[in-house]
C-alpha cells in the first residue's frame, strides 16, 4: 500500500508528487519522489512539474 502526498512546488521543494517511505528522517518519515527522481527535475516538461490535486 502506498500513501501519496502532493506538495506545492516552491523554492526548496524538490518534488511535487511523493510517497511516504518506511525510512525515518529528522522530522519523521521521508518522502520519496514518485515514480522516481528523474520525473521531478525542475523545468523538464517531460516529467511531473507540479501536481495540483489527485482525485
Amino acid at each position: 500500500l502506498k500513501t501519496f502526498v502532493t506538495v506545492v512546488r516552491r523554492s526548496g521543494v524538490p518534488a511535487s508528487l511523493t510517497t511516504v517511505s518506511d525510512q525515518e528522517g529528522y522530522g519523521g518519515p521521508l518522502l520519496i519522489p514518485y515514480p522516481n527522481w528523474s520525473w521531478a527535475i525542475e523545468g523538464d516538461c517531460n516529467g511531473i512539474t507540479s501536481v495540483f490535486r489527485i482525485a
